[in-house]
């Protein structure tokens, strides 16, 4: 498919560039540079500028302040239409699913040579080639999300913008889309970038990341890089992993990597609750302010809510962070390795 399309990848860069909503800035970036050719996941929490992010490089929003770069021009309608946006709402216009996903309708971009034929490949690789003659409006939310990736993807656009690619997936359209959608952008010529909330989808579709923590970037780089040994302390919260304040600085550790006992790293984990599953018992609780799940063995029974456990890691899975501030703190120690 790579062959197919005439237009190279486009890098994309964010200069100076502030947004601000009734008086209040949601993103603050004084300079960003994604990549072309590669995909791009930006992950944090609810609230911290990813669609927001998006929707800039997609024109839907204007920068206050600054601008976005498409392949080294303004970002403006002779970049815009290189770019294929699925963003949040997912648009329910009436009409086909065939015609959403050949741009015969009220959309912002009009069919091109190849898009109907690779448009039919996604649809049976994403599992809703039973449904092109379907109207649109008829679609459950998982249908929807689909049909949405595939009117993208069908683009085979430089520039290419999901905001949460799984939303609205659940159970066995969810672990075929695991597969199915990081095995597409492993062969994906553009460039891609993907908002996600969770990290570790992210890590399977990215091969790099922007971590956004209250509308600022605190970390970016390779996956693999920024995953396994975040810079500081607040991307280290924002990827998931528990951290602690101590008198020494910040500590952070990786969730998986804890387990009841002594020997390596300890914490103090105050139980709030736990469930009995096959095999042993999840204990939820929290270290320091972050919430982690810790599984104890079988025949183990399950302590009370407001106990307390000591809980482990080895040092190896622990990153220290200096006393000097959350957001300017170093790395010591190498984290969990994140792979593609």
């Amino acid at each position: 498919m790579a062959q197919e399309r005439d237009n190279p990848a486009m890098d994309v860069r964010l200069q100076g560039v502030r947004l601000e909503r009734g008086g209040a800035t949601v993103l603050s970036v004084p300079e960003l540079d994604i990549a072309d050719g590669r995909v791009t996941a930006v992950v944090g929490a609810n609230g911290a500028g990813k669609s927001a992010l998006l929707r800039l490089i997609a024109g839907v929003e204007q920068a206050s302040m600054g601008q976005v770069l498409l392949g080294g021009e303004a970002a403006g309608r002779a970049t815009r239409q290189h770019v294929a946006a699925a963003l949040q709402p997912v648009e329910r216009a009436r009409g086909r699913v065939r015609d959403h996903l050949e741009g015969r309708r009220r959309f912002r971009w009009r069919s091109e040579d190849g898009v109907p034929a690779r448009a039919d490949t996604l649809a049976t690789a994403f599992g809703i080639g039973p449904l092109m003659e379907r109207d649109v409006r008829e679609l459950a939310g998982g249908e929807m999300q689909r049909l949405n990736l595939v009117r993208v993807l069908s683009r085979w656009a430089p520039v290419t913008l999901i905001d949460e690619p799984f939303a609205g997936l659940d159970g066995d359209a969810l672990a075929e889309m695991l597969v199915t959608l990081p095995a597409i952008l492993r062969l994906w010529p553009g460039t891609a970038v993907l908002a996600m909330l969770d990290v570790r989808k992210a890590a399977a579709l990215a091969d790099d990341v922007v971590v956004l923590a209250g509308g600022t970037v605190v970390a970016h780089g390779t996956m693999v890089e920024v995953l396994g040994s975040p810079p500081n302390a607040t991307a280290a919260a924002a990827l998931g992993y528990a951290v602690v304040e101590t008198e020494g600085g910040s500590v952070a550790v990786w969730p998986d990597a804890l387990s009841v006992g002594t020997g390596g790293v300890t914490f103090t984990l105050s139980v709030e609750g736990a469930v009995t599953l096959p095999g042993g018992v999840e204990v939820l609780g929290r270290v320091g302010s972050s919430v982690v799940r810790v599984r104890l063995d079988a025949g183990v029974p399950a302590p009370r809510t407001g106990s307390r456990l000591v809980v482990t890691a080895a040092p190896g899975m622990v990153v220290r962070f200096a006393p000097a501030s959350k957001s300017e703190g170093r790395a010591d120690h190498l984290a969990v390795p994140a792979s593609r």
